[in-house]
């Protein structure tokens, strides 16, 4: 059937820059040994920890005492807003351990231990494998986060020379997020009946001022379609969504231009979007309709099965029509009572719905 033949032929999925979709509350530095023990934890530009929790375990993995995070205030935040928070929480076995940390929709977000690996017998991490961070050689040093980046596995665990609870760790950098200002999560164009449906997420936007949608006939020249204002900083997905009314006859290149607040501008890749208007539009009338409906259906080398659905999914009419050229087919609805309905046509992959009024 000649209605409408489209193809997409590219759907992207992929992050503007780094992604930082990966742990950014964790465990930073523990120190087992000292006699002021510490327990202490990075979390990301942001984040509130109201309602998460720490629990201690002991080396046989029994858990032992729980902390609630509520209200705890950072020791140390970063240049780039990460916070570093010291747990009150006392160590009853500080030869060997672990403890792990909860969110506040009891998700076990990290269970850790120090000098043997441990199997959780109960609590919050019951039937876990911990990871195993090493062992702390002795008082004066401690077990901490070394490396460059943004989330839990940027660092990895050393022994420092010197404990260092409620400071960023030796040999430890938090990034700038602002550094990435749109995490894109996802970029699509889809083909739907007349029109082009594009949508796109974000999991953050740092200093972020706006996005333009652009298309392209020949993915050199672009135009804006629309623009899209943003809240200046957002660590929560956002989504977007746009409807192309009037796409380009064969290609339709889009793309998205992401301007910071200090004005710097960024292109995401390119998606295409191959579109073959219909030689001839589906036209069904009256509507409202009171006993007859008129469905003219373009050209069609396939069967086409139009159905007519009532608003909780009953059906109230099927018919099935052979490949012909263009046709127009009357639908008698004298015995269907009054109301609101779904008509819906099938051609092979093409699918067309529109609803229906039936009155007096």
């Amino acid at each position: 059937m000649k209605l409408k033949k489209s193809f997409l032929l590219c759907l992207l999925l992929w992050s503007w820059s780094v992604t930082l979709s990966g742990q950014n509350v964790f465990f930073n530095e523990i120190d087992q040994l000292n006699p002021d023990l510490c327990v202490e934890l990075a979390a990301g530009p942001g984040e509130d920890l109201t309602g998460w929790s720490v629990t201690t375990y002991n080396d046989v993995g029994v858990a032992l005492d729980t902390v609630s995070l509520t209200g705890v205030p950072p020791s140390t935040t970063t240049p780039s807003g990460f916070n570093i928070i010291e747990v009150d929480i006392v160590l009853l076995t500080p030869t060997s351990g672990g403890m792990s940390l909860v969110d506040d929709n009891d998700n076990l977000i990290q269970f850790i231990s120090y000098t043997d690996e441990l199997v959780a017998v109960d609590g919050p991490a019951g039937g876990q494998t911990s990871e195993n961070i090493g062992t702390q050689t002795a008082n004066g040093n401690s077990l901490q986060l070394q490396g460059v980046g943004f989330e839990y596995g940027d660092f990895t665990w050393g022994i420092p020379g010197d404990a260092n609870c409620g400071a960023v760790n030796d040999d430890q950098d938090f990034l700038a997020l602002s550094a990435l200002p749109v995490e894109l999560l996802y970029f699509r164009a889809i083909p739907a009946s007349e029109v082009i449906e594009l949508e796109w997420a974000t999991a953050s936007e740092i200093d972020h001022a706006f996005f333009s949608l652009e298309r392209s006939a020949d993915g050199v020249n672009f135009i804006e379609l629309e623009s899209f204002s943003a809240s200046a900083n957002s660590y929560e997905l956002k989504t977007y969504q746009y409807r192309d009314a009037s796409p380009l006859a064969n290609a339709n290149y889009y793309r998205l231009r992401q301007e910071d607040l200090d004005g710097r501008i960024t292109y995401s890749e390119t998606v295409v979007v191959v579109f073959e208007p219909s030689i001839s539009i589906i036209s069904i009338y009256p509507n409202p309709v009171k006993d007859e409906l008129k469905v003219r259906l373009p050209d069609s080398d396939q069967t086409t099965e139009i159905v007519l659905y009532n608003l909780i999914g009953q059906e109230q009419y099927r018919n099935y029509l052979p490949a012909s050229q263009a046709v127009e087919v009357i639908l008698d609805l004298q015995s269907i009572p009054n109301g609101t309905y779904l008509l819906q046509i099938t051609n092979g992959d093409y699918r067309h719905q529109q609803q229906i009024v039936k009155g007096k």
